[in-house]
């Protein structure tokens, strides 16, 4: 039996995002086939992370969240406490899940344990946010790996505008603990890739991206839990929905409103239900065809989304698939979809959904017209998304992508 550490330095349960949700798949995963640990170092004073409500029993998993000091001087001093915890722990097989910009110094001071490495979306590959590759109201199309010199003449500056714009100072410890102007993180980045034993991608745009930098390049996409997520009635009415973290701009709740202003010039008779305010928003700023729904818990969201008769997912950024596009379809409420990282994957348009352009409420609405009209297409759609969410099992998904990897310990 081999000795597995899965590190994480975003790791928190309840979870914010999907990331953790792959995370903890991941390690039950492994944990079920060699002696595993998550190892979470906890970095108070530059992450809200390493906060898990659920004692490990109920996670099903060896957790270690590992106290880091407050005040941790660089991440030469943070790689070396985390390098220490490793050497005692000994692993046959280290996995680096989710580490925003760190990520690159990790890879870099962890070489020569050749780690798989999970990028969920652009982070070290963006400077922007956690890795927007969003830019100018646009899909930013800079590839730093490709063209090393748009680094330093394109994404600081960039990096420096956005964080001077936006009062969100939450990345400001990590970016500068990260410090990715000191003339050696992209390097490191670089060194790091080719080092690593192998590297997981959630769509076929990242494959794109990182297949010329590392050896090894694995296409997993996100899972949906089939036991939770599953259909109860065809979808009827003429509610749309968006679910997931609506008061992210990233999200595109500005677009889906704009498209139902156009469906609402036209006299259509329908509903948007968002799962929380969009930015910048109040309930009285709503329009009447807009429903803020209240919080619900995990395990309620299956009514939520059953209660709609399409999700509707408008992303502006290259969103590498989120988990509410599994679990609407797994629920068989097909999606209208930006065209836009893995949406490009899950969706094949006119079978098992719709995809648009992002940013363009005009095709939205034109797409949202089309499912109000022809209930034929729409139970069409819905059949064939049911049948794409269980190809998405979480156990099979890692089977298919860490399999290999645990046959050549």
């Amino acid at each position: 039996m081999a000795r597995i550490v899965v590190l994480d330095l975003l790791f928190n349960w309840p979870p914010e995002g999907g990331a953790r949700v792959d995370t903890l798949e991941l390690t039950r995963f492994l944990s079920a086939r060699h002696r595993t640990t998550m190892l979470v170092p906890r970095i108070p004073d530059a992450f809200p992370r390493g906060r898990v409500d659920f004692s490990h029993e109920e996670l099903g998993i060896d957790l270690e969240v590992m106290p880091v000091p407050i005040g941790v001087a660089d991440h030469r001093q943070l790689c070396d406490i985390i390098r220490d915890r490793l050497e005692e722990l000994s692993p046959d097989l280290l996995v680096i899940g989710d580490a925003w910009h760190l990520k690159a110094r990790l890879l870099a001071a962890l070489t020569d344990y050749a780690p798989v490495v999970r990028f969920y979306a652009h982070e070290s590959l963006c400077l922007k946010g956690h890795g927007h590759q969003y830019r100018d109201e646009q899909v930013c199309p800079v590839d730093t790996l490709a063209r090393p010199t748009d680094f330093e003449s394109q994404c600081l500056p960039c990096r420096q505008a956005w964080a001077e714009a936006t009062t969100t100072k939450v990345f400001d410890r990590e970016m500068e603990l990260a410090a990715i102007e000191d003339g050696t993180y992209l390097d490191e980045l670089r060194r790091g890739l080719a080092a690593a034993r192998a590297v997981v991608v959630t769509n076929t745009d990242m494959v794109r991206r990182l297949s010329p930098h590392t050896k090894r390049v694995i296409l997993q996409p996100m899972g949906v839990d089939l036991d939770m997520f599953r259909p109860v009635s065809p979808p009827t009415g003429n509610r749309f929905l968006l679910h997931g973290r609506v008061y992210d701009y990233l999200k595109g709740a500005h677009v889906l409103i704009e498209a139902g202003r156009l469906l609402h010039e036209q006299g259509r008779d329908f509903t948007i239900a968002v799962t929380g305010l969009p930015p910048g928003q109040t309930n009285e700023d709503l329009p009447d065809f807009v429903e803020a729904l209240e919080p619900v818990p995990h395990d309620q969201v299956p009514g939520v989304i059953e209660s709609a008769l399409c999700s509707v997912l408008p992303p502006v950024w290259p969103e590498p698939l989120p988990l509410s596009a599994l679990e609407s379809m797994a629920c068989g409420r097909p999606l209208i979809a930006s065209a836009v990282g893995g949406f490009k994957d899950l969706i094949v348009p006119e079978q098992n959904g719709l995809l648009v352009p992002p940013n363009d409420p005009v095709a939205l609405a034109e797409a949202m017209a089309r499912i109000l009209d022809d209930r034929a297409l729409l139970n069409r759609l819905a059949e064939e998304a049911v049948a794409t969410a269980w190809r998405h099992r979480w156990t099979d998904l890692h089977e298919k992508a860490y399999g290999p990897l645990l046959a050549e310990l």
